[in-house]
């Protein structure tokens, strides 16, 4: 038996807390990181691999802000039919 359809009330209550979430990310230090880690602390590959891994992080991140609110506009697609008569 499938499971009963969720309340568009409840889907829009999930897309929201979806996109807090997306906006959270957006906001965190963490992003910044990679412009304060230059090469004027060490020498060699240390700094560079630093670096490299924190835009990697921040792609990740950002990334994940993204599908977050795809997710959300995904519930609200649903949300919307499920109120259509």
């Amino acid at each position: 038996m499938p499971p009963a359809p969720i309340p568009p009330d409840q889907l829009r209550e999930r897309a929201n807390i979806l996109r807090r979430v997306a906006h959270r990310l957006d906001q965190v230090l963490a992003l910044d990181l990679h412009r304060r880690a230059d090469d004027s602390a060490w020498l060699g590959p240390t700094p560079s691999r630093c670096h490299d891994e924190l835009v990697a992080m921040r792609i990740t991140l950002l990334g994940a802000g993204r599908q977050l609110r795809d997710k959300a506009a995904t519930l609200d697609r649903r949300a919307d039919q499920l109120r259509q008569p």
